[in-house]
């Protein structure tokens, strides 16, 4: 699975919202700028979300607070 970034939203008029991505296989679609610094939360966000989600899964449902080596 994946998401679709969409990159270099600073360089829009500001009045232009970025373009729809349809991507219907992909789990999200961000679009951010870095130097604006727009978009980068919600990325992060549901980047760390999915990733415990996939963790959570590989390793069955576990207690979240147990750890082993």
């Amino acid at each position: 699975r994946h998401c679709v970034v969409l990159t270099k939203i600073d360089l829009l008029p500001p009045e232009q919202e970025p373009p729809e991505i349809v991507a219907p296989e992909a789990w999200g679609v961000f679009p951010v700028s870095s130097v604006a610094r727009k978009g980068l939360g919600e990325l992060l966000d549901a980047l760390w979300e999915k990733s415990r989600k996939v963790r959570r899964e590989e390793e069955g449902d576990e207690d979240e607070g147990s750890w082993t080596p």
